[in-house]
Formats: C-alpha cells, sequence, structure tokens
C-alpha cells in the first residue's frame, strides 16, 4: 500500500441516527461481519429502535463523502459503554477505527463520562 492509498481529502464524524439510512447500511455490514466470523453466535447487535432515547450515541465516520465506518456508545451505571467500532473491509488498516474511537471517546466525555 502506497502513502498515496493513506490519504484523504476530508474525514467527516458525526454523531447521527442509528435508524438513518447511513447507520442502517453499516449495522448490517457489520452485522454480516459477525455472522461471518462468528457462526451461530448472538451478535449483541444495535436496535435502531429507542437507541437514542435510551441515551446512547451512534457516529458514523465518512471519507470524501462515502460512510464507511461507525462507532458507538450507551450508559452502563456511571460509565459508557463501547457497543461498536466498524470500518468497513476495504478501508481499513489506514487509522480510521483509531479516529473512530477517539470520536466515540470524547463524545462520552462530553456527555459527563469519565469511564468507559
Amino acid at each position: 500500500m502506497s502513502q498515496a492509498d493513506l490519504s484523504f481529502d476530508a474525514v467527516v464524524i458525526r454523531q447521527e441516527p442509528a435508524a438513518g439510512a447511513a447507520a442502517q447500511a453499516l449495522i448490517a455490514e457489520l452485522d454480516a461481519d459477525l455472522e461471518r466470523r462468528y457462526p451461530g453466535d448472538e451478535a449483541h447487535g444495535i436496535a435502531e429502535v429507542g437507541f437514542e432515547a435510551a441515551g446512547r450515541v451512534f457516529l458514523v465516520l465518512y471519507v470524501d463523502g462515502e460512510a464507511v465506518g461507525c462507532g458507538a456508545f450507551q450508559p452502563l451505571g456511571e460509565a459508557a459503554e463501547l457497543k461498536r467500532v466498524f470500518v468497513r473491509e476495504g478501508w481499513r488498516r489506514r487509522g480510521l477505527s483509531r479516529r473512530l474511537l477517539a470520536a466515540v471517546e470524547a463524545q462520552a466525555a462530553r456527555a459527563g463520562y469519565r469511564r468507559m
């Protein structure tokens, strides 16, 4: 992989509804990935209905306008529980999951959580 393969014009991470189109496409791809890796295991996935009402937060990572990753957390007592960090297969090994995890942690800190 060349250095040019690692550069992006724009990386944007936004909080979005888990029921939104980009989120749903990423969640479906994540669930399929987990099923391939762990056939028959329960995925404990993200239920989009009531997701935000329960204090959960869902983030979508865009590269040059394309949704390529997502991350989420939910309240767990006085801490925030990391639900998912996912980057589409063709976009992995470029540091995007690291950026996404940092954004999830920062959003949890802004929400008042000191532990994750």
